[in-house]
């Protein structure tokens, strides 16, 4: 798979490169959710977003 920053950025409405990756990678793994210390960088996820202790609470 080819993905540059610049397109990846593009594409996205993330703000940080790093959390774009991870979450175009996420979706286009088949990943059901995110589960990240940081929810407030995932607030335009189409994916349900936990922290560690709320997915381990579920």
């Amino acid at each position: 798979m080819n993905i540059s920053k610049r397109n990846t950025h593009e594409q996205s409405s993330f703000s940080d490169f790093e959390d774009a990756l991870q979450y175009h990678s996420a979706v286009n793994a088949g990943a059901t959710m995110i589960i990240t210390r940081n929810k407030k960088d995932y607030q335009l996820s189409a994916l349900p977003v936990f922290t560690p202790d709320e997915y381990l609470n579920l």
